[in-house]
C-alpha cells in the first residue's frame, strides 16, 4: 500500500503555509487508488506556526511586515533581547528590507492586550537612534491619560513646553509604527502618539539609506471626502523643498509635502531658511528638503559675512550659520543635530514619520503628532530656520473612519524662516 500526500489547509484556520507563506497546514494522506485514506486523522501531519524571532527580515510593504509579527512575532519588548523562547533567544531586529529594497535596521515589540502609562513606554524603544521601531498589539491598546507614545528611554519623559518645541529626549526613527489588532483608545486628549522631533537621520551619518520611496501598504483605500480606488500609497523619498536662501530679511518657509497620485504619493515638508542680515549679495543657509523619513533641516543664518550653510534634506544636521560679523554673530539651523552657529546652535530635532494601523475601532479623543521643531534666534535679529514637519498615516477597517485629531507641521521661527508642513492621511482596509 503506498500513500500520496498533498498540502490542505488546517481546519479552522486560515491557511497560508500553501502558498508558501508562514501559517500552519498539514499534510492528507490520499491511498494509491485516489480515495482519501478513510482513518483520516491519524495521517495528518500538522505544521506548527514558525515563531518569528528577528534577524534580517523583508515584506512586501511597511503593513505587511506588521501582520507578519503579529502572526508570528513572540511577546516581547526591545528591552528583554535575551528573553528564552522555546530553546531559542529573541533577536528583537535586524535589517528591513521591504519589496527587496533595503530601509535600514528595525525593532520590534509584540505584546498583549495593553495599557500604556509614561513609565511602560521607555521600554518599548532601545538606545539607537535611525532604525524603525514596530510596536504590535496582539489585541487591545489603550493609551493613558498624560501618557505620549514618542520614541523615548527616559521613564520619567516630560513634554516639551509646545507642540514644535525641541524635545531632548526624543529619539530619532526612520518611522514608528503602531499595529492593534483590536480596539485602539485614548483616555484623552493628553494621551498621544507622536513622531514629533523624532526624523530619522539617512545620510551616511545616520542610517545611510538610498532614494527609494518607501511602501506603506497594498490595496487600501484612500478617503479625503469620498472614496477613491484601491491603491498601494508610498512615502515619497523626496518630500516639500526648503525655502531659499535669504538676502535680506527674514528666511524664506520650506514648502509643504505634496500628495499626490490620489492618496497614493505622500511626503514630508521642507525645511525653513535662514535669516540675513547686512552686506551686499550674501545669501543665508536654505532649507533642507524633506525626505522619505523627516521633515527637511532648517538654514544656518548670515550677518555681512559669506558662508552660511543649506540644512540637510536627508533629516541631518542643521545648516551652519555664517562667521560672525561686525555687528554680531549668527545662529544655526533646526536638525539632527542643530547646525553650529558663531553665537547661536540650532535647535535638534526634525518632524518623523508615525504609521498608525487599527483592525478594530479607533478611538478619536486623543492626538497624533509629527511635527516639526522651531528654530532658535540669538534674541536680537538672527535666527536659523526650523524644520519640516513629518507624516501621519492612519490605516484603519474603513476609510470613512474618524480619526484623532492630527497635526503635522513644521516648525515655528522668526526672523529664520518656518518649516513647511508634512501630510497626514487616511485609508481604510474596506471601503
Amino acid at each position: 500500500m503506498s500513500f500520496t500526500f498533498r498540502w490542505v489547509p488546517t481546519p479552522g484556520q486560515n491557511n497560508n503555509f500553501v502558498n508558501g507563506s508562514i501559517n500552519s497546514g498539514r499534510a492528507r494522506a490520499f491511498l494509491d487508488d485516489g480515495k482519501v485514506d478513510p482513518f483520516d486523522s491519524p495521517l495528518y501531519v500538522c505544521i506548527p506556526p514558525i515563531t518569528f524571532l528577528g534577524g534580517d527580515a523583508g515584506a512586501a510593504n511597511i503593513y505587511d511586515f506588521a501582520k507578519l509579527l503579529a502572526t508570528c512575532g513572540p511577546r516581547s519588548t526591545v528591552q528583554n533581547p535575551g528573553i528564552d523562547y522555546r530553546g531559542h533567544t529573541i533577536n528583537t531586529g535586524g535589517a528591513l528590507t521591504l519589496n527587496d529594497i533595503p530601509f535600514g535596521n528595525y525593532e520590534f515589540n509584540v505584546l498583549p492586550t495593553t495599557v500604556l502609562d509614561q513609565a511602560t513606554v521607555a521600554t518599548l524603544f532601545s538606545d539607537t537612534n535611525d532604525k524603525s521601531t514596530f510596536i504590535v498589539v496582539k489585541g487591545n491598546l489603550s493609551i493613558g491619560g498624560n501618557t505620549i507614545l514618542i520614541p523615548t528611554v527616559n521613564p520619567s519623559y516630560v513634554a516639551p513646553a509646545t507642540v514644535t518645541s525641541p524635545d531632548p529626549d526624543a529619539k530619532r526613527r526612520l518611522f514608528m509604527v503602531v499595529y492593534v489588532t483590536g480596539n485602539l483608545t485614548f483616555t484623552n486628549q493628553s494621551s498621544v502618539i507622536s513622531m514629533t522631533a523624532c526624523g530619522g537621520n539617512s545620510s551616511p551619518t545616520g542610517a545611510d539609506i538610498g532614494f527609494d520611496p518607501v511602501p506603506v501598504a497594498s490595496n487600501v483605500y484612500y478617503y479625503n471626502g469620498a472614496y477613491s480606488d484601491q491603491i498601494s500609497p508610498q512615502i515619497q523619498y523626496l518630500g516639500g523643498s526648503g525655502g531659499g536662501g535669504a538676502t535680506g530679511g527674514n528666511g524664506a518657509s520650506g514648502l509643504d509635502g505634496t500628495l499626490g497620485g490620489g492618496g497614493g504619493t505622500i511626503s514630508t515638508g521642507g525645511g525653513g531658511s535662514g535669516n540675513q542680515v547686512g552686506g551686499s549679495g550674501i545669501v543665508s543657509g536654505a532649507g533642507g528638503n524633506g525626505s522619505a523619513f523627516s521633515g527637511g533641516a532648517g538654514g544656518g543664518s548670515s550677518r555681512e559675512v559669506e558662508g552660511a550653510t543649506a540644512g540637510s534634506s536627508f533629516g541631518a544636521a542643521g545648516g551652519n550659520g555664517a562667521p560672525a560679523g561686525d555687528d554680531g554673530g549668527t545662529v544655526g539651523g533646526t536638525g539632527n543635530p542643530g547646525g553650529a552657529g558663531s553665537s547661536v546652535a540650532g535647535n535638534p530635532g526634525t518632524g518623523g514619520v508615525l504609521i498608525v494601523i487599527c483592525e478594530g475601532t479607533l478611538g478619536t479623543s486623543g492626538r497624533l503628532r509629527a511635527n516639526g521643531v522651531d528654530g532658535k534666534d540669538n534674541g536680537v535679529d538672527q535666527g536659523g530656520g526650523a524644520s519640516g514637519g513629518g507624516i501621519v498615516v492612519v490605516i484603519q477597517r474603513l476609510s470613512t473612519g474618524n480619526i484623532p485629531t492630527t497635526t503635522v507641521i513644521g516648525g515655528n521661527a522668526s526672523p529664520g524662516g518656518p518649516g513647511g508642513a508634512g501630510n497626514s492621511v487616511k485609508y481604510g482596509i474596506n471601503s
